[in-house]
């Protein structure tokens, strides 16, 4: 994201990264696989945001997943 003060103007950067095989469809091991993603890609969680969609609720472990 870059933000120019003077302009008041903010830029929001996406970029796909990657479609990735997960090893287990638990909780455990998608945090795993996703950190492990993510040190691959030298990618900080600090400059991570989230992004929703329609219809989540009927992801496998939509109570209790990866939030």
């Amino acid at each position: 994201m870059e933000v120019d003060i003077e302009r008041k103007t903010v830029r929001v950067i996406e970029f796909f990264l990657d479609f990735s095989q997960v090893s287990q469809n638990n909780t455990e091991s998608l945090v795993e696989d996703i950190l492990k993603q993510m040190k691959k890609d030298k990618i900080e969680l600090k400059v991570c945001r989230s992004q929703f969609y329609d219809n989540v609720v009927l992801m496998a472990g939509h109570r209790c997943g990866v939030q």
